[in-house]
């Protein structure tokens, strides 16, 4: 089998086969934005493109001869496919179905010697660090800044709609929320992450109900704090008394027990310890004895102080 012909040559970016993958990326029309009004026409071949990429890469992962890192450039072509052309009026519904087949690919793919986990690597590092060039930008009509922080509403659907793992999810997701923060921060402030920025996450993250249960399992093996954190959110308003918040705090205490905490997700467990420190508050404000209550409390404790003690955070 020739270098330019089979599987191989799929992940090779040298071969004859890959340029022609790159030609029918360009027959796609990725340059112009997705979902606008004048190129609803150009949907379909840009689905139809994404679906042959993801099936032949499907294809190549049933050859273990094909190391993990021969996916990963492909991925990232992919990912910037989509994202390399979006501005602020682009159709992020139609952004999200795309990402849908993309993220497909974690469904189908023979996940042996570490495939599935270097695709996964692939589309979070590109969630992480986007590239946005607008090509339809001149001297006399700039291009207008896209906000990494738009991603994150058709990143998370089309995780939360297509992806089996729930591990898988959690890390899409929890990178998405990230990303959707730090760029709020940045620009607008804290004051504003904290008030607004929670709204179309709210919206945005929707898990089946027969997966959520170890959604929030795989979130707390893969210390997706944020994930959690929203989880809580979106239970808390569903809560009707003393007993269902209890019920609340005695889960956030679970989850800080058990999540492994790092110095990626140790600020973010913050978020967790004060709204356990604002439930307990409710619970005696309200009529709970204060010996029923401070338990809670007691647990945390020692959680926060082998925080600030251990080597893996940074205090």
């Amino acid at each position: 089998m020739g270098e330019n012909s089979g599987p191989a040559a799929v992940l090779n970016q040298t071969s004859i086969i890959n340029t022609a993958l790159k030609l029918f990326c360009a027959a796609a029309e990725f340059s112009v934005s997705p979902g606008s009004e004048r190129n609803k026409d150009h949907v379909e071949k840009q689905t139809a493109y994404l679906q042959f990429v993801v099936n032949t890469l499907s294809h190549c992962s049933h050859h273990p001869q094909l190391t993990a890192d021969l996916y990963q450039p492909v991925v990232a072509a992919l990912m910037t496919s989509l994202f390399s052309s979006l501005t602020p009026d682009s159709n992020f519904e139609v952004l999200a179905s795309h990402l849908e087949v993309v993220f497909s690919l974690l469904n189908s793919c023979v996940d042996q010697h570490g495939v599935g986990t270097a695709i996964l690597d692939s589309i979070v590092t590109n969630i992480m660090s986007p590239t946005f060039t607008d090509s339809s930008a001149s001297e006399c009509s700039p291009a207008v800044a896209v906000s990494p922080a738009l991603l994150v509403v058709p990143c998370t659907r089309a995780a939360c709609r297509i992806v089996d793992s729930v591990k898988y999810m959690a890390r899409i997701v929890e990178c998405c929320l990230s990303v959707h923060f730090r760029h709020i921060v940045l620009v607008n402030g804290p004051d504003e992450a904290s008030a607004a920025g929670w709204v179309p996450v709210l919206e945005a993250l929707s898990v089946p109900n027969d997966k959520e249960k170890k959604f929030v399992e795989a979130a707390i093996k893969e210390g997706a704090a944020l994930v959690l954190y929203v989880n809580l959110l979106q239970r808390l308003p569903l809560c009707t008394g003393l007993l269902q918040e209890m019920s609340l705090a005695n889960s956030l205490l679970t989850w800080s027990l058990f999540i492994q905490i790092s110095r990626d997700n140790e600020v973010k467990m913050i978020l967790l310890w004060s709204k356990l420190l604002e439930l307990v508050t409710r619970q005696v404000t309200y009529g709970t004895a204060p010996a029923n209550a401070a338990p809670l409390l007691r647990n945390l404790l020692p959680v926060i102080v082998r925080t600030g003690e251990g080597q893996q955070s940074e205090g």
